[in-house]
């Protein structure tokens, strides 16, 4: 496995860990103290729900891509790739910060936490946002374009949800210094992600299309 490979696919892990499923709704959680062992039943939860989901998806690329073998490596689908990474960059332009103004909700702390309700709330997030994960799907794209083994593609892809889900441990750690500080700062970065959730998509696009652009351009070479 080539150094850029590497690189591509531990620049687009940390950037899916900045989603709100792998770090928004841990810091909420961490704020509303809920209890260390539901919080990690949660990352678990996520967790394993991404791999299977990442899992599946590598299963059935590659089975797509036994029938037309050849095409993802073809110069007319680099270059699609490279415009599609060219088009994302743009996009990201045009999601901004919501206004300054707006009064952070706190629709996300929760009422019940429960093991059940930490799974089902691990569930609902996994599943309303493996939809827009732009970064996961580009590199589950890129794991299935690889000369690599199915077994290695899915040992790849369990390092790559565990990355995602590092910065939420990080948060879980602070959060037991205990420390005034460290409850005001937690509160304040869950208000900060409630106001700038739309602006973090948009760096979020512009990540995603860097890589796909250089990435292709690399290949293109």
């Amino acid at each position: 496995m080539s150094l850029p490979l590497i690189l591509t696919l531990l620049g687009l892990a940390l950037v899916d860990s900045t989603s709100l499923g792998t770090i928004g709704v841990p810091i909420f959680l961490t704020a509303a103290r809920i209890p260390v062992q539901r919080l990690l039943l949660y990352l678990a939860t996520i967790t394993v729900f991404y791999f299977l989901v990442g899992a599946a998806l590598l299963v059935g690329l590659d089975s797509a891509l036994d029938a037309i073998d050849g095409v993802f490596e073809s110069r007319a689908a680099l270059v699609a790739q490279l415009l599609a990474g060219v088009c994302l960059f743009i996009l990201s332009f045009r999601f901004g910060a919501k206004k300054r103004d707006q009064a952070p909700r706190r629709s996300w702390q929760p009422k019940d936490s429960s093991a059940r309700a930490m799974i089902a709330l691990a569930l609902t997030a996994g599943v309303i946002e493996v939809i827009s994960m732009v970064p996961y799907i580009a590199a589950i794209g890129i794991l299935t374009g690889s000369n690599l083994s199915m077994m290695a593609r899915i040992g790849i892809l369990a390092g790559y949800v565990l990355v995602m889900v590092i910065p939420a441990l990080g948060v879980l750690g602070l959060s037991r210094i205990r420390a005034p500080w460290v409850n005001r700062l937690l509160d304040r970065t869950g208000a900060w992600i409630q106001r700038n959730a739309e602006g973090m998509l948009g760096w979020m696009l512009g990540i995603v299309g860097f890589f796909l652009a250089t990435n292709a351009i690399g290949s293109l070479a």
